[in-house]
């Protein structure tokens, strides 16, 4: 299953791969010329500036041209292809581990087939951004949190918090929605600590992940913007730290962005503009803040839940997730047997959309289908944490969704949970089918 998995994933990346659009353009044209050792970066100071979240991803395509130096531009677009996709196997084969050692591999099979659709073919798994960059980090730390839980060795048991708690402060770095799942587990644990009889004592591993976890997202975070103002503002800026400071987006411009009725909280250039050309941290704040209540006023409280109603399915529809040509540019590669291929695979095309993308679509609402399933099942079940972990993450990247930007890449993080659950229910039809079928027998 993985070889062939293999062969048509190199297909895939070798006939579609292409200029990346959007931030990711950014973030490796920066990388690309830092290793080239360019005096200047004036647009490239603005961005990251504006965009914070995005300078530990600048940092990594740095190493990685580094590492692999490449002669000119068209070559960091194969190699990064290439490498998202490696990066999606590593989710792929996570989530498998996740799936298989929780619910049996008995569903090996159907697990794989999930995620090589819903992962594997994604635009996103040949476009080395946050989104793959950060998605094996929630179903390794599932993996080992599961694992844990079995575990009889104290040693091992802080162990596996450990690894757990490096993974998602990595992934928190990267892509911040990834804390979603950390906050999901701490509101299991302070739950089940207040109504169980279980001793302080036991909950320290637990601890202990939460612990790394917030310090390599935290220390990632400010090495970076420490890094990038001390080697990249200071070359046009007398106050480099000042002026990151004063040109920084807050997080608030997102919630604003989210309630444009215009772009139903999609992406709006004005919104951008208007954050840009506040200078000043707190200015910033407060001029947010007044046009959030202003929006919020002029909804009232049955036309905002219509809004967001709207928004949210908007975000979750398209099983894809895919943007067409806003990140997954022109295709460099015009062999005649490459564009037979970008017919098949590229989301541009008319017989991917009747095709691949049907197939994909068809998986994606099986598991949304059999998740729901798998949480009317667990209303009577509620010994499985990890489940439990699981089903909160996924309501807070709705909520997240409703709240913030819309994208659809944002519901790109929970797939490996998607298919955990969706599996999740399946398992438990299953039991159901067969208690039934049981108790006919005895009867």
């Amino acid at each position: 299953m993985w070889a062939f998995w293999l062969l048509i994933q190199y297909i895939y990346i070798w006939g579609t791969y292409s200029e990346a659009g959007s931030d990711c353009w950014c973030i490796h044209n920066f990388a690309f010329d830092f290793a080239r050792h360019m005096e200047e970066y004036p647009w490239y100071t603005e961005y990251f500036s504006m965009y914070s979240n995005n300078i530990v991803l600048g940092l990594v395509g740095i190493v990685i041209q580094k590492l692999m130096p490449v002669s000119c531009i068209e070559d960091v677009w194969l190699l990064t292809s290439f490498l998202a996709a490696l990066l999606a196997d590593f989710a792929i084969f996570w989530t498998l581990r996740f799936v298989v050692y929780n619910l049996g591999e008995q569903y090996y099979g159907i697990a794989f087939l999930a995620s090589c659709l819903l992962i594997g073919l994604s635009e996103e798994a040949s476009i080395l951004y946050s989104d793959i960059l950060s998605l094996w980090t929630i179903p390794f730390a599932g993996f080992h949190i599961s694992k844990s839980m079995k575990e009889d060795n104290p040693r091992r048991k802080y162990f596996d918090y450990l690894i757990a708690g490096l993974a998602l402060g990595f992934g928190g770095a990267v892509k911040p929605q990834i804390l979603i799942f950390l906050i999901a587990g701490v509101i299991v644990v302070l739950v089940r600590f207040g109504i169980q009889e279980k001793p302080f004592h036991a909950w320290k591993p637990f601890l202990l992940g939460i612990l790394v976890c917030v310090a390599i997202c935290t220390g990632l975070s400010n090495v970076g913007k420490q890094w990038f103002c001390d080697n990249i503002v200071s070359l046009s800026k007398e106050n480099p730290r000042q002026y990151f400071e004063d040109t920084e987006f807050p997080l608030l411009h997102w919630m604003n962005m989210g309630l444009n009725k215009q772009s139903v909280g999609y992406y709006n250039s004005e919104d951008v503009e208007a954050t840009r050309a506040t200078v000043g941290k707190g200015n910033k704040s407060a001029m947010l803040k007044d046009s959030i209540k202003e929006r919020l006023t002029n909804f009232g409280i049955l036309g905002y839940l219509k809004f967001v109603n709207k928004k949210v399915v908007l975000a979750l529809q398209n099983g894809t997730f895919s943007e067409g040509i806003v990140w997954k540019g022109s295709c460099i590669n015009n062999e005649q047997f490459a564009k037979k291929i970008q017919e098949v695979f590229l989301p541009t095309s008319q017989l991917w959309k009747h095709s691949v993308a049907v197939l994909v679509q068809v998986i994606y609402l099986g598991c949304l289908w059999c998740g729901s399933a798998s949480a009317i099942f667990d209303l009577k079940k509620k010994d499985n944490i990890i489940v439990q972990i699981a089903q909160i993450t996924l309501l807070g990247e709705v909520i997240f969704l409703a709240m913030f930007e819309r994208n659809k890449r944002y519901f790109f993080s929970a797939l490996p949970l998607l298919i955990f659950l969706a599996i999740n229910g399946i398992d438990q039809f299953t039991k159901l089918k067969r208690s039934h079928v049981k108790n006919d027998s005895i009867r």
